[in-house]
């Protein structure tokens, strides 16, 4: 603390909406394709991007991540069997259901992790900081006269967000041996695209004694 200053603190719990859906999917394909060749080339892969297509994700937000070949003869080539990671982006939440089937289908398919995102307001953060100014400068006047000095301007203001949810939901089910129609039951799975976080603003007001 600093010498003739008075401290307020004015923290707010925020609840955030999610507004889009990254999905981290394997898949086991009984080819190698390099590149993002695989998307269209590798038929397991490419057959798990068209049903992503026809759920509701667009093919600009299916990115193929990495593609490990699994070799048995010592030698790479078209033959070897590989395992292929992909991203799929969704931007409609309530599409969310269709996806989560695509991935009960196939034998080859693993759903590994959900990731939500959460979208910026510029706007809606500037209100909430000038709502916070103006509680942090009332509450300051009061306690400057339970306390009897005066305010005499502001030393600092610093503003924090603390963010413990990582929006990381990890999945370790093979969905491959779930009937589409029952993964609501059995996959224990909250299906939950919100999120709190706190804002907290720290006013450092500058205080002198009371004129007499």
């Amino acid at each position: 603390m600093q010498p003739d200053t008075l401290q307020v603190v004015i923290t707010n719990l925020i609840q955030l909406e999610a507004d889009k859906v990254d999905l981290f999917f394997q898949v086991s394909g009984a080819s190698w394709v390099s590149g993002q060749a695989a998307l269209t080339q590798a038929r397991e892969v490419s057959k798990l991007v068209a049903d992503l297509i026809t759920a509701g994700v667009a093919e600009k937000d299916i990115e193929l991540l990495n593609v490990r070949a699994e070799v048995s003869s010592g030698m790479l080539g078209k033959s070897s069997s590989a395992r292929y990671s992909l991203k799929a982006r969704c931007y409609q939440i309530e599409k969310l259901d269709e996806l989560l089937a695509v991935a009960t289908g196939p034998k080859n398919v693993t759903l590994e992790s959900l990731r939500w995102g959460y979208p910026r307001d510029e706007e809606a953060e500037l209100v909430r900081t000038e709502e916070a100014l103006t509680r942090a400068l009332k509450r300051a006047r009061r306690m400057a006269t339970a306390l009897e000095v005066e305010l005499a301007g502001v030393h600092s203001v610093t503003e924090s967000i603390a963010d413990t949810d990582q929006g990381q939901m990890q999945l370790h089910f093979d969905y491959s041996s779930v009937k589409r129609r029952q993964y609501n039951a059995d996959l224990g799975v909250e299906v939950r695209h919100c999120k709190e976080v706190s804002h907290t603003l720290n006013v450092l007001f500058r205080i002198t004694k009371r004129s007499a």
